[in-house]
């Protein structure tokens, strides 16, 4: 959500029940919706207030000694998967403080940055749920949001932030997996195209038509070796040398590659769209709006947008921020049918 920093990733839609939003509710009652049908999970209710997220802020054999200090509330180093992760953990507001600078730029106008502050709190307070009882409920890059904590922190974000305090999206009595992404170019994706699941209308895709003058819209071009590419695509295809052939099959609804069929060898594989650009890489291919030709030993994209398309597309917010567009309107526009409703203190 700012260059490279302006796209998301994100697992399958997660519903959450609306007892979160009950005053005096002190049982959580959270429906996980997999493509199978719905997982009942209950947990102690918390405020936005006093609730603590658990995010990875470092990870590696050495996490990077400048992270101490840098963020608001309590560090601690731990192990993980046999490597060694520095977990921030930090107020849900606190937390959304770290995160609007790392996501859109804090020039924008206040409806934008309203805007995206209550789809960052959102999406923080589903990972908390559905992620409960783990070491950490989410990564500071874009596998969730750009989280940058206290040294990037701005006042003009911060008080975006606290007018919204506690803000959240919500969806026939659930919190919604508030999803977001760089550019749209032109149209947003539905969700079940990119993590399949449920029908979910307030992530079902819808026309933009405001962030055509984005410099993230493009057209953008991207080239790489036959070779390359199928030492990316090794998990489908095994050791291949070199890609032989590329082709698309067909477009979602917003107009991104549906499928692909990509031969090595004596082999062919086919994946969706979505797929095919996580496994080559996400800030390689911007995003599934791509055309695709093989020129000589190189395999050549084309295409416009970045980031999955999913949700709020944050150029097209700050697009209708500047013609004077409220926080509302732009988050009834990209998740209609969604309700703004607020967290207990």
């Amino acid at each position: 959500m700012g260059g490279s920093r302006r796209h998301r990733a994100g697992p399958e839609s997660t519903r959450i029940s609306a007892a979160v939003l009950a005053p005096s509710t002190a049982i959580i009652a959270v429906l996980l919706a997999s493509g199978c049908g719905h997982v009942p999970y209950r947990t102690e209710g918390r405020g936005s207030a006093t609730m603590e997220l658990a995010v990875v802020v470092a990870e590696g054999a050495r996490p990077a000694a400048a992270a101490w200090g840098g963020y608001r509330g309590r560090l601690v180093e731990s192990r993980s998967g046999g490597r060694t992760i520095l977990v921030n953990h930090v107020s849900l507001e606190d937390y959304v403080k770290g995160v609007l600078p790392g996501e859109v730029p804090t020039g924008w106008q206040p409806a934008a940055l309203e805007a995206m502050a209550i789809v960052a709190r959102t999406y923080a307070w589903y990972r908390w749920q559905t992620r409960a009882g783990d070491k950490y409920q989410l990564m500071s890059d874009t596998r969730d949001q750009e989280y940058c904590g206290l040294r990037c922190e701005e006042e003009r974000s911060n008080r975006a932030v606290e007018s919204t305090r506690g803000m959240v999206l919500v969806f026939k009595g659930a919190v919604l997996p508030a999803y977001c992404h760089s550019c749209c170019a032109g149209a947003t994706e539905d969700v079940r195209e990119v993590w399949g699941g449920s029908q979910v209308r307030p992530l079902g895709g819808v026309r933009c038509g405001m962030c055509g003058k984005s410099s993230h819209y493009g057209p953008w071009t991207w080239a790489i070796s036959r070779s390359a590419l199928a030492r990316k695509l090794a998990s489908e295809l095994g050791p291949a040398g070199s890609v032989s052939g590329i082709r698309t099959m067909g477009t979602t609804a917003s107009g991104r590659v549906k499928s692909v069929a990509i031969s090595a060898g004596s082999r062919t594989a086919r994946m969706s769209g979505a797929k095919f650009r996580s496994l080559v890489g996400n800030n390689e291919l911007r995003s599934a709006k791509f055309s695709v030709r093989l020129s000589g030993d190189m395999v050549e994209f084309r295409g416009t947008g970045w980031g999955h398309g999913v949700g709020l597309c944050q150029e097209g917010a700050g697009s209708m921020a500047a013609k004077g567009r409220t926080s509302r309107e732009i988050l009834r526009r990209y998740f209609p049918g969604a309700e703004i409703r607020r967290l207990k203190p």
